[in-house]
C-alpha cells in the first residue's frame, strides 16, 4: 500500500492511495490563492481597471511582461486569465487512477484539470454535488 499528497496547500486535500493493483485519489482540492495575485476579470469593460498605470521591474528589461504587470493603490497585480495551483501531476499517472473519492465540495476543484478529456469515474455525496458552483465550471471554459 502507498500513499502519495499531491496537494501542498493543508486544506485542499488531493491523496492518492494504491492498494493490490488499485488506484484512488482522495479529494482533488485546488489551491486558488495565486489567484489573488491577478486582476478581476470584468463581465463589461472597466475604465477603471483599463486605465490602471503599468508597472515594470526595475532591474529587468523582459518584453514578455510588458504591459501584464498594473499598479491598484500601491499593489501589483497580473493583468491576464488567472492561473491555479492543480494538484501535482508528476508524481502519479492521472490516466492510471481508477476512481476518484470526493469528500466535499471544496475538495473537487481540481476535478476539472484532473478528468478533461479522460473517463473517469468518481463519487461524491449528494450534498457535495449539490453544493459544487456550476460557474467554476464555466470559469475554466471562458479561459
Amino acid at each position: 500500500m502507498k500513499l502519495y499528497c499531491l496537494s501542498a496547500h493543508p486544506n485542499k486535500p488531493c491523496n492518492i492511495l494504491t492498494f493490490k493493483g488499485t488506484t484512488v485519489m482522495l479529494d482533488c482540492g485546488l489551491d486558488m490563492t495565486s489567484a489573488l495575485m491577478f486582476l478581476p476579470l470584468p463581465l463589461v469593460y472597466s475604465s477603471r481597471l483599463f486605465n490602471l498605470p503599468s508597472w515594470t521591474p526595475r532591474n529587468t528589461s523582459d518584453p514578455q511582461i510588458e504591459g501584464e504587470l498594473k499598479d491598484c493603490n500601491g499593489r501589483v497585480f497580473v493583468d491576464s486569465c488567472p492561473e491555479f495551483c492543480p494538484p501535482e501531476d508528476r508524481i502519479v499517472d492521472f490516466s492510471q487512477v481508477d476512481v476518484i473519492l470526493i469528500s466535499n465540495y471544496q475538495s473537487m476543484m481540481a476535478l476539472p484539470f484532473i478528468t478533461e478529456g479522460t473517463g473517469f469515474k468518481f463519487f461524491a455525496t449528494e450534498t457535495s454535488l449539490e453544493d459544487y458552483p456550476i460557474k467554476f465550471l464555466n470559469f475554466y471554459q471562458n479561459c
